[in-house]
């Protein structure tokens, strides 16, 4: 995840960034547009590779459909964390070690 104004020391992935209340809502409007659907489609193996993203993505249809559905619980929990930071007009920090 990216984004954000810096607000702290590198700590070796970066630094701390803080998404203000208004940034915070954009990035909740996002994942609440998003779906199980539109994740599955997205979920291409070889591009996630030639991305160089960091994740062990399957060609083989079980286990690709098992990382699906495991991201896809990410992307809602996510959704709820955000939703519930927005509601009560907080910004969120980030910060990835």
């Amino acid at each position: 995840m990216s984004g954000g104004e810096e607000i702290g020391p590198d700590l070796g992935y970066g630094p701390v960034r803080l998404l203000v209340p208004e940034r915070s809502r954009a990035v909740a409007t996002f994942l609440e547009a998003q779906s199980f659907g539109l994740m599955d489609a997205a979920y291409v193996a070889s591009e996630i590779e030639a991305a160089e993203i960091y994740w062990q993505a399957s060609d083989d249809e079980s286990e690709r459909q098992q990382q699906v559905e495991e991201l896809w619980g990410t992307v809602k929990e996510l959704h709820a964390f955000f939703e519930q930071t927005v509601r009560a007009g907080n910004g969120i920090l980030i910060s990835i070690y």
